[in-house]
């Protein structure tokens, strides 16, 4: 019998399984690691609590890096720089006395240390982390959307909230997505998917916030198509496809 292994291991072990297999059914999972299943369910918590992994009728799936919504301390550091340079175009497109939606997006938390300039904005958010920093701004008014908060983002979402955004016409509304392709924009959550189309349909001018690793990819949840998008910031020229797709639709395309 092999000797049980740490917890530590035990996670390195499932981890080395999911990468080659993707999916394995939990009783196959127990044997293959020589513990416990009830050892296994509370290592496979731990991994679903990190967005890791999924389990469903009694099979664990590995949650690939374009499909899963990260915890929001770990989609901050990913692409770290390109979501900067892309909140500093975004804001150069920003007018004073402008009223805007801001989503619960990682892209967009770079936003508010650079409307330090700004007078007279109104700005609408969900996300907890944004309404604070710009709470300590006195020269802008913050509104924090309420209802249901989610663990992952720190973000208002459901019914209420969305039943608040319904109040407003904002000016713009600038807000991120999973990934896009030419047939649309995605989004891995869809709770968060349904409460960014509300604010893309009160708002005069929707700004779509989005670094190249987006591109070229789809979730199976479908937040928008560009239709309803008036323009699209990013940080690297995007292929033709994509670009002559935006001139066609009269979408605007801002990239460094």
């Amino acid at each position: 019998m092999p000797q049980s292994k740490m917890k530590p291991e035990r996670i390195k072990d499932i981890l080395n399984i999911l990468n080659k297999e993707h999916h394995i059914s939990i009783a196959e999972l127990s044997k293959r690691i020589y513990t416990s299943k009830s050892t296994l369910r509370r290592d496979l918590i731990s991994l679903e609590e990190d967005n890791i992994v999924r389990r469903q009728y009694g099979v664990v799936y590995l949650l690939q890096d374009n499909n899963i919504e990260y915890t929001y301390s770990r989609r901050e550091k990913v692409q770290e720089k390109s979501k900067h340079l892309i909140c500093e175009l975004a804001v150069r497109l920003i007018p004073n006395n402008a009223a805007l939606f801001l989503d619960g997006s990682s892209t967009v938390m770079a936003m508010p240390d650079l409307l330090t300039s700004k007078v007279g904005l109104h700005v609408i958010t969900n996300n907890l982390f944004i309404a604070n920093r710009l709470n300590q701004m006195t020269h802008i008014e913050t509104v924090m959307l309420g209802g249901m908060l989610s663990h992952k983002s720190g973000s208002a979402v459901g019914s209420w909230a969305i039943e608040q955004v319904y109040q407003f016409r904002a000016d713009y509304a600038l807000l991120s997505a999973s990934t896009l392709n030419l047939d649309g924009i995605y989004s891995a959550d869809a709770e968060q998917a349904t409460l960014k189309s509300a604010m893309i349909h009160h708002a005069k001018t929707a700004i779509l916030m989005v670094d190249h690793t987006k591109f070229d990819h789809n979730d199976y949840i479908m937040m928008s198509n560009y239709d309803d998008i008036d323009i699209v910031v990013t940080d690297q020229r995007p292929d033709d496809s994509y670009v002559k797709m935006f001139e066609q639709m009269g979408i605007e395309l801002v990239y460094e």
